[in-house]
C-alpha cells in the first residue's frame, strides 16, 4: 500500500483554510519554510512523520485526519458503501 501524498497535501491545505491561514503563517507557526509548505499541499514533495506532527499540533488535529482513508480497515472507507446498501 502506498499513501496518496495529493489527498495528504490536500486535506492539510483545506484545514488550513478553514482556519484562515496561509502557507506563510502556518509555515511560521510550524517553523517550516513557506516553500515547503506549498510543495507539501501540492504533493511535489512527501512530508515526513515528523513535519505532519508538526503540522498537525498547529492545526489542532491528529496525523490521522490527514492520514483518513490510507488504513487497512478503515471504517471511514465502507461507510459510503454501507450507506449505498442500505
Amino acid at each position: 500500500m502506498s499513501l496518496d501524498y495529493k489527498i495528504i497535501g490536500q486535506r492539510i491545505q483545506e484545514i488550513r483554510l478553514g482556519k484562515c491561514l496561509s502557507q506563510e503563517k502556518l509555515a511560521e507557526m510550524s517553523e517550516m519554510s513557506t516553500s515547503y509548505i506549498s510543495r507539501i499541499e501540492s504533493a511535489k514533495k512527501r512530508a515526513s512523520l515528523e513535519s505532519l506532527v508538526k503540522l498537525g499540533n498547529v492545526l489542532g488535529v491528529t496525523v490521522d485526519t490527514f492520514l483518513n482513508g490510507h488504513q487497512i480497515n478503515d471504517d471511514n472507507e465502507y461507510k459510503s458503501d454501507l450507506m449505498w446498501i442500505i
